[in-house]
């Protein structure tokens, strides 16, 4: 009876060690197939500031109708790349919402250290969205590996959005 009495507290104790650490790492607020960095106008995003690391922020601006690469001297960007790239990011939708605590974040790259910072910035010089770019995930392909080498294949990105704050989301890289 004491030895049931007592593998019965030791599973309960289990469970919950066992459940709070997967706590860590469960769905976000984020709801599958919502958007990413909700409804925004993206006619009113003026600059797009990218920054990776430690390393200087890049900007692309938007002068009179053309976009420029701001810290080169005006250097002309590619107006349908910048077009297609806000217009990417405003469709961007969740695939697997995912909550990662701070100790996985660095893991995943979503730390200012570790990913890619995107802001989206209006006329007045706010950052309207921003979303930090983390690691790629990838989806390992069934079968073995071929000849010319592989065996998984990108199938999504995680990523943080909004405020920046620990919520994390693996998305579908397609959109």
């Amino acid at each position: 009876m004491i030895l049931m009495a007592l593998g019965l507290v030791l599973g309960v104790a289990g469970y919950l060690v066992r459940s709070g650490k997967d706590s860590e790492y469960r769905g976000s607020n984020g709801t599958m197939g919502s958007k990413v960095l909700g409804d925004f106008d993206a006619n009113a995003i003026v600059t797009v500031r990218i920054k990776t690391g430690t390393n200087s922020p890049v900007e692309v601006t938007k002068d009179k109708d053309d976009w420029i690469v701001k810290g080169r001297g005006g250097y002309p960007a590619n107006f349908q790349a910048v077009g297609e790239f806000i217009k990417k990011l405003w469709e961007l939708d969740i695939k697997n919402p995912i909550k990662a605590g701070p100790s996985r974040l660095p893991i995943l790259e979503l730390t200012p250290e570790t990913g890619t910072l995107v802001e989206l910035v209006d006329a007045s010089g706010k950052a309207v969205k921003s979303i930090l770019l983390g690691k790629k995930h990838s989806r390992e392909s069934p079968g073995d590996a071929g000849p010319m080498g592989g065996g998984g294949f990108p199938d999504g990105r995680y990523v943080k959005a909004g405020e920046l704050d620990r919520n994390s989301t693996r998305l579908n890289s397609s959109h």
